[in-house]
């Protein structure tokens, strides 16, 4: 009796290049910089709960006063927007609302014009940017000498400023991350002009603290207004009201990557193939690996591969592995259409004003007017007025400390137009063109009978 061989074993050389495969398969990040992104708007929200409990204040290094910490990552804050479409909308609409359509006096806005670099409304646009994603937009006053004219309005980037404490009145001043001016301190070196004053507070300070870098070498001072959205979290740094959608944008993120790891076959393979019982040469396995492999990436999903084994003593099985959810393609739209929502929620836009569809709805009579009109009462006019033209008045539009600057006649010579004046401004340019399609009588006609179209439909 003839013994049967038994099927040779599987050399146990063969074991690392099948983990290799299996891990060859793990997840890669959608964007290169995903890692880093993830840990920085976490650390915004870390950042802020630490915040409460803890000292604001740490001593600078000169020793003048106390510098105050903000009481979250601004930059983080700010690079938010590159990863979620909806938040960056939202930012959009309520920067283009609060100072997007200019001032109601466009001569006084033609004259701000000659002090900036561009124009006041692109200027104003980079502040307001900053008063909504960083809760603080700061506007850089240049004035000749302390309380002299003023040269010029520039925007300060609100991740560059630190508030500084100088006493126990509140007197404060801004040391800022890369000034650039030259000047010379009390020992008469040459310096970098890093430290401003609040707006008309350049002689008090500098009597204070002399030749501490807040003047250039020909006189000239730079001073600081800032606009906030006021905050219980910090006395001296305003905190937008939209930080709690953090981790909704994480959570979209989330579901992104699960969708890009399925097209691009990385997150869980759809199928994993187990070999028992028999050999396969060097030679062959390579060729197994390299065909699997070539089934990853875009366009190479739902493709078919054969292979033939020598051995009959080898046994293949197939486990399937995928999840059938993203398979009918309804998982990212169900989680992509609740979740935005959710972060305009946060920002208090209506989804009509952001051009968002609600599901199963296609959009009812007035909604977008009437959006509008809600938007512009509880959200844009409050903030208009509190934040952004109270806060010039008292300083530009103060002629006690504005040096001279002309200011026209009025109690709001800085008020900014509204939403809801553009909006009636185009129902009476729209009202011809509503006029003569709701009319009985042809174009031709109607103009014969020296209509007024502008007057709407007759009775």
């Amino acid at each position: 009796m003839v013994k049967q061989k038994k099927p040779a074993a599987v050399p146990k050389n063969h074991e690392s290049p099948l983990a290799a495969a299996i891990h060859q398969l793990r997840q890669r990040p959608l964007r290169a910089d995903e890692r880093e992104r993830f840990e920085a708007s976490v650390a915004i929200l870390k950042s802020l709960a630490d915040s409460q409990g803890a000292s604001l204040q740490r001593p600078i290094t000169d020793g003048v006063g106390l510098q105050v910490s903000p009481p979250f990552c601004i930059t983080d804050a700010k690079k938010l927007k590159l990863y979620n479409e909806h938040h960056a909308t939202c930012v959009k609409i309520k920067r283009r609302a609060l100072v997007g359509l200019g001032l109601k006096d466009k001569a006084f806005q033609k004259r701000l014009n000659r002090l900036t670099s561009r124009t006041w409304l692109h200027v104003m646009d980079q502040v307001a940017g900053d008063l909504v994603e960083a809760g603080t937009g700061y506007i850089e006053v240049v004035r000749e000498k302390a309380d002299g004219a003023i040269l010029g309005l520039h925007w300060l980037p609100a991740e560059s400023v630190g508030v500084i404490v100088e006493d126990e009145s509140g007197l404060l001043s801004y040391e800022i991350n890369g000034g650039l001016l030259q000047g010379r301190n009390r020992e008469g070196e040459r310096v970098g002009v890093s430290r401003m004053a609040q707006f008309g507070k350049s002689g008090e300070l500098l009597m204070k603290r002399p030749g501490s870098g807040f003047v250039t070498e020909d006189g000239r001072v730079s001073e600081v207004i800032a606009l906030m959205q006021p905050s219980n979290l910090s006395r001296y740094y305003g905190v937008p009201d939209w930080l709690a959608v953090v981790a909704t944008v994480e959570l979209v993120n989330a579901v992104r990557q699960h969708v890009f790891d399925f097209f691009c076959n990385r997150g869980v393979p759809a199928l994993i193939m187990l070999l028992s019982g028999g050999f396969i040469k060097d030679d062959m396995w390579k060729a197994l690996t390299t065909e699997l492999q070539s089934h990853v990436g875009q366009g190479n999903s739902h493709k078919t591969s054969v292979f033939h084994f020598p051995d009959e003593a080898t046994k293949v099985t197939f486990q399937e592995m995928s999840s059938k959810n993203t398979d009918n393609g309804t998982f990212y739209r169900d989680m992509n259409e609740a979740t935005s929502t959710v972060v305009m929620s946060a920002h208090s836009v209506p989804p009509a004003l952001a051009g968002v569809q609600i599901p199963g709805k296609l959009g009812g009579t007035n909604e977008l007017p009437n959006a509008i009109v809600a938007f512009q009462s509880l959200e844009a006019g409050p903030c208009q007025e509190n934040q952004i033209e109270e806060p010039l008045n008292d300083t530009l539009g103060d002629p006690e400390r504005n040096g001279g600057l002309e200011i026209p006649d009025g109690e709001n010579p800085f008020e900014f137009r509204t939403l809801m004046e553009e909006m009636a401004e185009a129902m009476k340019l729209l009202a011809p063109a509503q006029t003569m399609a709701g009319a009985r009588e042809q174009l031709p006609q109607q103009a014969a009978g020296g209509r007024d179209l502008s007057e709407g439909l007759k009775s």
